[in-house]
C-alpha cells in the first residue's frame, strides 16, 4: 500500500519544467492591522529592535519572487526601499499621520545574487516560508518577459503600499512579487483573494498631499481605536499585501497537506509538504494542469 502511495504522489509530482515560486518572511512582531493604534504599535516595536541579524532584521516583512523555466535555473529577484528612505523623517517631522504607508521613496532592486543570499540566511530561521507552484513554460516565460522589462527600468520607486507595478507605479515587495502571478496568469484571482487585504483609513488621520492638509501627530494615531475593517464615508479604502499574511497562509496550509488534513483552499491541486532547513516548502500543481 505504501508503494502505491509513494507511485502516486512520483506521478502527482514529476520533475517540473518550469515554477513559480513566492518567499514569505514574517516580521518579528506580526503587524496587527485590527486599529490605527494597533498597527503603529506593532510596527514601532518592530522598529525597536537593535541590529541587523535574522532576529530583527526585515521589520516590517518581506518577499522573494522566482521563476524557473524548463531546462534554467531559478531566478530570484525583489523589491525594496532605497538610499534616503524618508518613512521615519514623514511620519515623525512632516507629521503626515497614516499616509506614510501610502507614500513613495526611493527604491532598490534586489537581483538574484542579494536575494538568494538572503534567503539562503533566513532559510535557517522559522521566520520564512515558501509557496512553489508548478506552471507551464509559456507562463514562465511571460514572467521571464517581465522580470527582464522591470529589472532594466533606469530607476525604481519603492512604492507605497497601494501601488501596482503593472499600472507603471512603484512598488513594494509583495506588490512586486504579485505582479508576476498576474502578468503569467498564475491563478492570480485565487491567489490575488487569498492574500489581499483591504483596510479604511480615517480621512482625519491622513496628513500630506493624501489627507486634508493638516499635520497628524504620532500621538493621534496611538489614541485611534477605530476599526480599520470598516468603512466609513470619511475614510480612504486601502489595497494591500502583507508578507506576514503569505507567511501564515504558506504555514497554515503547509501543517494541513501534512498532517492530512482537509484544506478547502486548495481544492483543486495537488499538494506536497516539505522543509529545506527550517523553511516550510508548501508545492501545488493544478489539478487540470
Amino acid at each position: 500500500m505504501k508503494l502505491v502511495l509513494m507511485a502516486i504522489i512520483l506521478v502527482s509530482f514529476k520533475v517540473s519544467a518550469a515554477e513559480l515560486n513566492l518567499y514569505a518572511i514574517d516580521s518579528p512582531t506580526r503587524l496587527n492591522w485590527k486599529t490605527p493604534k494597533k498597527l503603529l504599535k506593532t510596527t514601532l516595536r518592530n522598529y525597536m529592535r537593535i541590529g541587523h541579524g535574522k532576529r530583527s532584521r526585515h521589520k516590517i516583512g518581506h518577499a522573494y519572487l522566482g521563476f524557473k523555466c524548463d531546462g534554467e535555473v531559478e531566478v530570484i529577484s525583489g523589491m525594496t526601499s532605497g538610499k534616503g528612505f524618508k518613512a521615519k523623517e514623514s511620519l515623525l517631522k512632516d507629521k503626515v499621520g497614516m499616509s506614510v504607508i501610502l507614500i513613495d521613496n526611493n527604491g532598490h532592486f534586489q537581483n538574484h545574487a542579494e536575494s538568494s543570499k538572503d534567503i539562503k540566511i533566513f532559510s535557517d530561521t522559522n521566520r520564512i516560508s515558501k509557496l512553489q507552484i508548478e506552471i507551464t513554460n509559456d507562463q514562465c516565460l511571460l514572467a521571464k518577459q517581465w522580470h527582464e522589462e522591470y529589472s532594466n527600468s533606469e530607476s525604481f520607486i519603492y512604492g507605497g503600499v497601494d501601488k501596482r507595478p503593472l499600472r507603471g507605479e512603484g512598488s513594494g515587495c509583495t506588490a512586486y512579487a504579485m505582479s508576476f502571478f498576474e502578468v503569467a496568469n498564475v491563478d492570480f484571482n485565487f491567489f490575488n483573494k487569498l492574500f489581499l487585504r483591504t483596510i479604511y483609513i480615517p480621512n482625519d488621520l491622513l496628513g500630506g498631499d493624501y489627507g486634508l492638509g493638516e499635520k497628524v501627530k504620532v500621538k493621534k494615531i496611538l489614541a485611534d481605536r477605530r476599526l480599520l475593517s470598516v468603512s466609513t464615508p470619511d475614510s480612504l479604502q486601502v489595497d494591500l499585501y502583507d508578507p506576514n499574511d503569505m507567511h501564515e497562509w504558506i504555514k497554515k496550509t503547509w501543517k494541513d497537506v501534512e498532517e492530512g488534513a482537509v484544506n478547502a483552499d486548495i481544492a483543486e491541486y495537488n499538494a506536497k509538504a516539505y522543509s529545506v532547513d527550517k523553511m516550510k516548502v508548501l508545492k501545488l500543481k493544478k489539478k487540470d494542469l
